[in-house]
């Protein structure tokens, strides 16, 4: 266990093929997805059912019903490389960036002394701070709770 630091996380578009594995476990089978059964399912029905894509030895989630404006985002720490902490998907809306799926490793406060809240704070302000570098994006909104973040 160790001290969480912003300055560690970095985001990545897909995973090595070592870390299938991890991703499917992390993605399709998180212990907390039946407490948001109802939203998966309207996302699913929305968007189209999340796909394992792998290219050139990458590997990423692609949802079926969307050809463009789509993202997988794979979050590591570099202190420890060869864990996926969370993996979200969103695409852009106009000025819009919707996370349409989101997964955050169940055990985050095994991995940091920090609790899982203060991680999943950091993870989301880097990715602000990352969509923010886009043309015309002004707003985040989740899928999953219609919670909004202003982009300034």
């Amino acid at each position: 266990m160790y001290s969480f630091k912003s300055s560690n996380i970095f985001f990545q578009s897909y995973v090595r093929p070592e870390l299938l594995e991890d991703l499917q476990q992390l993605f399709f089978f998180h212990p907390n997805q039946k407490k948001y059964r109802k939203q998966i399912v309207s996302a699913i029905e929305k968007y189209g059912k999340p796909e394992i894509k792998m290219e050139e030895n990458k590997v990423s989630i692609w949802l079926a019903n969307l050809a463009i404006n789509q993202q997988s985002i794979m979050v590591f720490d570099k202190l420890n490389p060869h864990k996926i902490l969370a993996v979200l998907i969103y695409v852009k809306e106009g000025q819009l960036i919707k996370i349409i799926h989101i997964a955050i490793q169940s055990d985050l406060n095994e991995i940091y002394h920090e609790a899982d809240l203060a991680v999943l704070t950091e993870i989301m302000e880097l990715f602000k701070a990352m969509v923010s570098k886009m043309k015309e994006v002004f707003l985040i909104q989740f899928e999953y709770s219609k919670l909004q973040i202003a982009i300034n």
